[in-house]
């Protein structure tokens, strides 16, 4: 339910958080990765990615820069052209 926001945001993230269960790692969550603290998308050399940067909380209350490898990423970009990972809002022409 919440993937189809990547059609009002043009971009919707999740980071796959796993766990180990009877010796084998389980998909636990997919933990929701808000489009306005992605502060950086870093580009691999084939045009892909290799991950994002994330601005969060941290512990102490101050922000953080957290890189996220694409390995722990479902990126879910609407109407993206070329290189553009933030997507394209539907709401954008209104």
């Amino acid at each position: 339910r919440r993937a189809i926001n990547c059609v009002f945001y043009g971009l919707w993230a999740f980071e796959l958080v796993w766990k180990e269960a009877g010796g084998v790692l389980v998909l636990r969550r997919l933990a929701d990765r808000l489009p306005h603290t992605i502060t950086a998308f870093v580009p691999d050399g084939d045009g892909g990615l290799e991950g994002i940067v994330q601005t969060a909380e941290g512990l102490d209350g101050e922000e953080v820069e957290v890189a996220i490898p694409i390995s722990k990423l479902l990126l879910l970009p609407w109407q993206m052209e070329g290189d553009n990972w933030h997507g394209l809002s539907i709401l954008r022409g209104a």
